[in-house]
């Protein structure tokens, strides 16, 4: 069994890896210049890019057998610039809606103690930025787990 901040730390560096381990030559998101974890990033990103936001882990239900059942949810941001409107808002959105497709995909991200990865909601991509060239998109996703 594992204590929450260490399930905590490993369930966002996993979120983090499966997605690096895609963005390679041939991998489904070849081409994304930046996955940005851990909340802070130091200037601007390059585009295109993918930003991983963790929410705060909340317990589900009452311990049972020393496990403690926890959700965490994860905004998995797209980032794109692009001059033309509808061009930018289609590749926000697909690129957010990939990486989401390859983190369901991934079940229970390769760690005993995470029971799912699901789907929360989707928000295509909008104007994110007033210059009219920057556009993002948002899969959030819930990550279920337990802990001591």
């Amino acid at each position: 069994m594992i204590g929450l901040g260490k399930a905590v730390v490993q369930i966002q560096e996993k979120v983090e890896e499966i997605l690096k381990n895609e963005n390679r030559e041939g991998g489904r998101l070849e081409g994304v210049k930046d996955i940005i974890s851990w909340v802070y990033h130091k200037g601007k990103p390059s585009h295109p890019a993918i930003w991983i936001i963790p929410q705060d882990p909340t317990p589900t239900t009452v311990a049972l057998a020393n496990k403690r059942y926890w959700e965490q949810i994860f905004s998995i941001a797209s980032l794109v610039k692009s001059n033309d409107p509808v061009e930018g808002a289609k590749q926000a959105t697909l690129l957010a809606g990939e990486a989401r497709d390859i983190l369901i995909q991934s079940k229970r991200l390769g760690l005993s103690y995470v029971q799912d990865v699901t789907d929360l909601s989707f928000s295509p991509s909008n104007n994110s930025n007033s210059n009219g060239i920057e556009y993002g998109a948002v899969a959030f996703i819930k990550v279920k787990f337990f802990t001591i």
